[in-house]
């Protein structure tokens, strides 16, 4: 990752991340590490840079939003990443979950379903030099043609666990996703493949996503 930023930032993610280490939620150090290296402010829009490193979301570009960082961390610490593997993010957003993972050390593969949304990040990400395989496509699909993935992260709430993401997953591989009951209630949950047809799932906590969209927005 290559950038140039005022001290005053870095010393603002210094104090965002020592914030992270005490939330009630477990976020790995590894994560936190990876999340202390990202300058969150460059994936906000102009206006909202000032609160960049605070824990809020904050909307972006095709009415999308930027999530909190300790959503953020949250969803890479449930992942047990470790460095190396492949892992597919469904819903690049602003990208600043993106750079996290890259940051990590993992390799990732990201869908974003927003056109115009997808043509910002991935300028933003040639501008940081980030590394990133990533399309404009429906995430609902994820992308077989790079498939069997080691962990499948999704930021966006789906209504049910989509079957063709699970199908991409390594055997012992997992997936963390936001669901979306009857109830209009989403909960995180933890998707691991047992072997070819089996699958384990744990419903986690409350949360509060976008809702996951099929297709691709080209407007």
């Amino acid at each position: 990752m290559n950038f140039v930023e005022e001290p005053k930032f870095a010393a603002r993610r210094r104090m965002m991340v020592a914030q992270l280490r005490t939330n009630k939620l477990a976020f790995s150090e590894d994560v936190l590490d990876a999340i202390s290296k990202v300058p969150r402010h460059l994936f906000c829009q102009p206006m909202y840079v000032a609160s960049a490193y605070e824990d809020v979301t904050l909307p972006i570009a095709a009415k999308q939003t930027i999530s909190q960082p300790s959503t953020v961390a949250r969803q890479m610490s449930l992942l047990e990443l470790k460095p190396g593997e492949k892992v597919l993010e469904i819903g690049t957003g602003s990208g600043y979950q993106t750079a996290c993972l890259v940051a990590f050390g993992v390799d990732v593969y990201s869908i974003e379903r927003q056109k115009a949304l997808y043509d910002i990040t991935s300028d933003l990400f040639q501008r940081l030099d980030i590394r990133v395989n990533n399309i404009c496509g429906d995430g609902y699909l994820g992308m077989p043609e790079h498939a069997p993935f080691d962990k499948i992260i999704v930021t966006a709430g789906a209504f049910q666990l989509p079957p063709k993401l699970m199908a991409q997953l390594k055997v012992g591989g997992m997936m963390i996703i936001p669901v979306e009951d009857s109830s209009g209630v989403s909960n995180m949950h933890r998707v691991r493949r047992i072997d070819e047809s089996q699958f384990a799932v744990d419903k986690l906590e409350e949360c509060n996503f976008v809702p996951m969209l099929s297709g691709v927005n080209n407007a």
